[in-house]
């Protein structure tokens, strides 16, 4: 029979270490800043958006207002990492058979703060921006200029498909405290709704 050994070390308010409480009195004072705010009515409206064709395939230009409101804004701060969410669905509608479903796209941003260096920071797969105001951030995350969604021969020429598309924070990427805070307060309903895209290639 084979045995696991573990051993435990009893705790001490010398082993705790200071980075950890650090994080959680962060979240503390957010989850008490959040919950001192009225309920807002911020969120994510899709501008315009569009499909392109490029040489490689097709692309996605799309544009958002996004509307922080100010609790959002001191998570970052406090050092809080936030995630953003695309989705793209682009479908053609058979008779005869279920939707093709030629497209399904999705990609993920974060933004954080860095205290020491004092700057924002964008990220998205290889792609990494730092912006010394929120501001300039927010702006960035809100226009998407040529953006890969699919390769060349994906949509068939002359057919007419339908094309949803929207823009959403992830709060099931936040730390486990502030995930219960976000059942209850309107401050993270930073979501836009579907927006359609009709889409003849």
């Amino acid at each position: 029979m084979r045995t696991t050994m573990a051993s435990f070390t009893p705790w001490s308010r010398r082993s705790a270490e200071p980075a950890s409480w650090r994080v959680l009195l962060c979240i503390l004072a957010t989850l008490l800043a959040l919950g001192a705010r009225p309920a807002a009515a911020d969120g994510i409206v899709v501008k315009q958006a569009g499909l392109i064709e490029t040489e490689d395939g097709y692309a996605l230009d799309a544009e958002f207002d996004i509307d922080f409101n100010s609790a959002l804004i001191d998570v970052v701060n406090r050092g809080v990492a936030l995630y953003f969410v695309l989705d793209l669905d682009v479908s053609r509608s058979r008779w005869y058979w279920l939707d093709e479903r030629p497209i399904t796209f999705q990609r993920v941003y974060k933004i954080t703060y860095a205290p020491l260096v004092q700057h924002y920071r964008l990220q998205s797969g290889l792609y990494t921006q730092n912006f010394t105001r929120f501001e300039d951030l927010r702006r960035a995350l809100s226009r998407i200029r040529a953006l890969p969604v699919a390769e060349r021969g994906t949509l068939r020429k002359g057919e007419a498909y339908v094309g949803y598309l929207r823009f959403r924070l992830d709060t099931s990427q936040l730390p486990k405290p502030l995930q219960i805070s976000t059942v209850a307060s309107r401050d993270w309903a930073l979501n836009s709704e579907w927006q359609r895209l009709e889409v003849r290639p």
